[in-house]
C-alpha cells in the first residue's frame, strides 16, 4: 500500500500484520493480472504470427493438430515495440471480425430461410456451396423486400392513425361546443324563468 499512500502510512487501524496480508494479496493480484496479459499477448502473438503461416486461430503453435501434424510450429514472436503489438492486435481483431460478420450474414441468412420457410426447398436444391449461398441470399433478399415493404405499410397506417386521432379530437371538440352551448341556452332559460 506504500505506493498508494506513501512510506509510513499505517493503513488506518489495521494491525502490521494484517497490513502485511493485504500488500501480499495486492502484489499476489497484480502479478496474477500481469501473467494473464503476458499470455493474452503471447496468444494474440501466436494467432497473428499463425494467420499468415495458415495456422487456425485456435492454435497455439504446438503441433497436436492433427491436420497440421506435418507442418512444423511457427515460432512465437513478441514485437519489441507497442505499435508491433497493437498493429498485430489490430490485424487479428480485423480478421475476427470479419470472421463474425460472415458467420453473422450466415446466421441471419439462415433464420430468415427458416422463418420464410424455404428451408427444405435450399437444402434439396443446393449442391454445391455458391449455389447455397445463392439461395440464402436470394432468400434474405425476398425477407428484406417483405420488411421493407411491412414497414412502408406500417407508416401509412401510423399517418391514417394521426390523422384520424386527429379528426376523433375535431369531432369531440365540436360536440363539446355544441354540449356547451345548450347547456348555455338552458342555463339563460333557467336565469329568465326565475
Amino acid at each position: 500500500m506504500d505506493y498508494l499512500y506513501g512510506p509510513g502510512h499505517a493503513g488506518g487501524s489495521a494491525p502490521a500484520g494484517e497490513q502485511t496480508r493485504l500488500e501480499f494479496q495486492i502484489k499476489e493480484t497484480q502479478i496474477e493480472q500481469l501473467e494473464a496479459e503476458v499470455r493474452a499477448l503471447r496468444g494474440a502473438g501466436a494467432s497473428a504470427s499463425g494467420a499468415g503461416s495458415g495456422l487456425a486461430p485456435n492454435n497455439t503453435g504446438t503441433g497436436n493438430n492433427s491436420s497440421n501434424a506435418g507442418v512444423p510450429p511457427a515460432p512465437l514472436s513478441i514485437p519489441s515495440s507497442v505499435d508491433g503489438v497493437f498493429a498485430r492486435l489490430a490485424a487479428a481483431l480485423a480478421e475476427s471480425e470479419a470472421r463474425a460478420r460472415d458467420a453473422t450474414a450466415a446466421l441471419e441468412a439462415a433464420l430468415a430461410a427458416d422463418a420464410v420457410g424455404s428451408v427444405g426447398a435450399m437444402s434439396n436444391r443446393a449442391t454445391s456451396r455458391s449455389e447455397s449461398s445463392a439461395d440464402t441470399e436470394a432468400t434474405a433478399h425476398r425477407v428484406l423486400t417483405r420488411l421493407e415493404a411491412l414497414s412502408r405499410e406500417n407508416q401509412e397506417l401510423a399517418r391514417m392513425l394521426a390523422y384520424g386521432r386527429a379528426q376523433q379530437a375535431a369531432v369531440q371538440l365540436q360536440l363539446l361546443r355544441r354540449e356547451n352551448a345548450a347547456l348555455r341556452r338552458e342555463n339563460a332559460a333557467l336565469r329568465r324563468g326565475d
